[in-house]
């Protein structure tokens, strides 16, 4: 099977989780104005239970399940197998943990038997996680498809929002709508997979080393993503659905930031397969290290460029209700500089090589100092919040130092280092010309942010060139090369 360029899947994947996460950046200053903190906090706390029966329903199937379709792609018959397999297993799965999700909703242990209504709404993100068949085409590396149906699902998204979600009593609507959308992805993909595999093709003899390497990644994998949803069960239980609801505003945009980034490790983690079995080791080192200093170029100015504007930004964008974010969001920020070199790490390097003991080590050493600040700062100290995201902020640090010490010979450091530096000084700049700006000068909200983002863009455009990093002049040179073979042909 024909595969595509690493870098043009790169970018599908940045657009179809850019997608995914912009969505609800476009719909959240209406839905913060028409739901208030309460219901976002409703509908958080809520989620945050159907978190946990979501990662035991996928388990580590999607990404066992990238790993080996990518090794065996050139063989349509072995992949199928492996794929409907896989599927197999999470149905069986996700039916018995579905059962038990209803149960425990029912009797009031989830969620409150206020929120029951919420608490079955829900259960379409569990039959969602029940046919999710992306890691098929992630590790065939087809992207373009899953980019396609998810721009136009989400499309129908927003657009459904702004149509029926009119007031805070349609906090069921929003969750319906909300919960639905990746199952209609799911549903559509299902079509297109037909081309892609053989009839339905089951082989009980390799469910056990399925099942079993399944858990392996899932182990791992529930650690890292757990902390966030902690955070939010902890703060409906400790607090209340208000603090919940600044906790979740302020998280956004630092899970947008490393979720867009996020997006390479699919990608990373089909290819890192393929290379493996190649034995070609210094390029794997060679991607690797390209992919954490695209990860830096993407997360370092939006950190610092949000940094400069949040007290602006905030407010006209949630709302006057919301203002608390404000600090709330200072402290999470950093988030998003950690996160996305933590999950390239992981899902490009470590899984890849099946050195999940490392993850495990340190994702588990992360929810123990989670759960412990967590008691401390929520219960202890009541700090709502703030106590959260002081809490995600520390856990996110010893996750990178860890990952670091585990990681060292994943990359090439001089090369990591040195262009690393000249993205940190130029995102640097950003706050340097863009926070005085603001305090010295007073336009019209709209307008002043706007010269901010076109100052911010400017300087981190124009010093970066001058520096001559490495992944901007890559850019360049491509686009120019593409300019100039369109205007001979």
């Amino acid at each position: 099977m024909k595969k595509s360029g690493l870098k043009f899947n790169v970018i599908l994947s940045l657009i179809s989780q850019f997608v995914c996460y912009i969505s609800p950046l476009i719909v959240a200053p209406y839905i913060s104005r028409v739901l208030g903190p309460d219901g976002i906090g409703v509908y958080s706390f809520s989620y945050s239970f159907v978190f946990y029966f979501s990662s035991l329903i996928v388990l580590g199937f999607s990404n066992l399940g990238i790993t080996m379709i990518s090794k065996e792609r050139d063989d349509k018959e072995k992949y199928s197998i492996i794929f409907w397999t896989t599927l197999l297993l999470r149905f069986f799965l996700g039916i018995v943990l579905i059962g038990i999700y209803l149960g425990l909703s029912f009797g009031g242990v989830l969620g409150g038997r206020d929120n029951i209504y919420i608490m079955l709404a829900l259960t379409l993100v569990l039959i969602g996680n029940i046919v999710d068949i992306k890691f098929l085409f992630q590790g065939l590396e087809n992207f373009k498809i899953i980019t396609y149906i998810q721009v136009l699902t989400y499309v129908l998204y927003i657009g459904s929002i702004f149509l029926l979600v009119k007031d805070r009593n349609d906090v069921l609507l929003y969750t319906i709508l909300k919960s639905s959308t990746d199952l209609l992805v799911n549903i559509v993909l299902f079509v297109f997979a037909v081309k892609h595999i053989k009839r339905p093709c089951i082989d009980f003899k390799i469910m056990p080393n399925l099942l079993k390497n399944s858990l392996l990644l899932f182990v791992p994998s529930i650690l890292i993503n757990l902390g966030i949803q902690l955070e939010q069960t902890f703060l409906g239980v400790f607090s209340n659905n208000t603090e919940v609801g600044y906790f979740q505003q302020a998280i956004k945009f630092p899970l947008l930031i490393g979720n867009l980034t996020y997006a390479i490790c699919p990608v990373m983690m089909a290819r890192v397969s393929y290379l493996i079995k190649e034995g070609k080791n210094d390029e794997i080192k060679d991607k690797i290290s390209k992919i954490l200093l695209l990860a830096a170029l993407l997360s370092l100015p939006c950190c610092l460029g949000l940094y400069s504007i949040g007290k602006i930004f905030v407010p006209l964008y949630f709302g006057q209700e919301f203002l608390p974010v404000v600090n709330i969001l200072y402290i999470t920020l950093p988030i998003s500089i950690f996160s996305p070199i933590n999950a390239i790490l992981i899902n490009a390097y470590l899984y890849p090589l099946k050195k999940t003991n490392y993850v495990v080590i340190a994702a588990g050493s992360e929810l123990i100092v989670n759960i412990i600040l967590s008691i401390i700062l929520l219960y202890g100290l009541n700090l709502g919040a703030i106590g959260g995201a002081t809490a995600c902020f520390i856990c996110e640090v010893i996750l990178f130092l860890l990952l670091l010490i585990f990681c060292r010979n994943s990359f090439q450091h001089k090369f990591v280092l040195k262009d690393f530096l000249k993205i940190c000084i130029s995102a640097l700049l950003i706050a340097c010309a863009v926070i005085p700006f603001n305090k010295f000068v007073q336009l019209n909200i709209w307008l002043q942010l706007f010269i901010d983002v076109i100052i911010g863009a400017f300087i981190y455009g124009v010093v970066l060139i001058v520096t001559k990093e490495y992944v901007v002049l890559n850019i360049l040179n491509y686009c120019i090369s593409k300019f100039i073979r369109k205007e001979i042909n």
